[in-house]
């Protein structure tokens, strides 16, 4: 076994040192990140446990995105444009919304911390449009409601993997 070559790499410097009595998070997630989770928390927890059947029913065709009604065939309403956002916030179980919000935690964490606050939340809308758009695309005449953040978790992912974990080898630290 070799000995350190100095005390210095054994201690860590008074910057990097926690301060006594002080513990570390278990999970350590942006602001961001558990705005977005708590949102789509609440939004869950409203559906499944305060709205009674037609409540529910007007939330879905008001906040759900359903291509059909970009058509043309079923004129105006204001949710036109709030759908292709307001989508991303409803989920359609409880297993829909867990397994989401466990990617987001792992894909955005990095992300938001790379990005900051603003642009995270640009971000997570910009790709949760690009989803819709490609959903659309796909199926225009849909009639099926579309539910869940996973369209903007997947760019969220396809992000993280260019940007969010490139180490600086020199500190270990997340590259700039």
């Amino acid at each position: 076994m070799s000995e350190p070559a100095s005390p210095a790499e054994t201690e860590p410097s008074p910057d990097e040192a926690p301060e006594p009595g002080r513990r570390e998070p278990v999970f350590n997630l942006p602001p961001v990140v558990l705005a977005v989770i708590a949102i789509c928390a609440v939004v869950y927890l409203l559906q499944e446990y305060v709205l009674n059947e037609t409540q529910q029913m007007t939330l879905l065709y008001d906040g759900a995105f359903i291509p059909v009604l970009y058509t043309g065939k079923y004129g105006f309403d204001w949710f036109l444009f709030t759908r292709p956002f307001t989508y991303a916030f409803m989920h359609g179980g409880f297993a829909h919304i867990a397994i989401n919000m466990i990617w987001l935690a792992a894909f955005g964490s990095p992300l938001a911390n790379r990005l900051g606050a603003l642009r995270f939340a640009i971000f997570y809308a910009v790709t949760g449009l690009a989803s819709v758009v490609l959903f659309w695309a796909l199926h225009p005449y849909g009639e099926v409601p579309l539910v869940g953040a996973s369209g903007a978790i997947s760019g969220m992912m396809g992000a993280a993997a260019r940007y969010g974990f490139r180490i600086d080898r020199s500190s270990g630290r997340a590259a700039g």
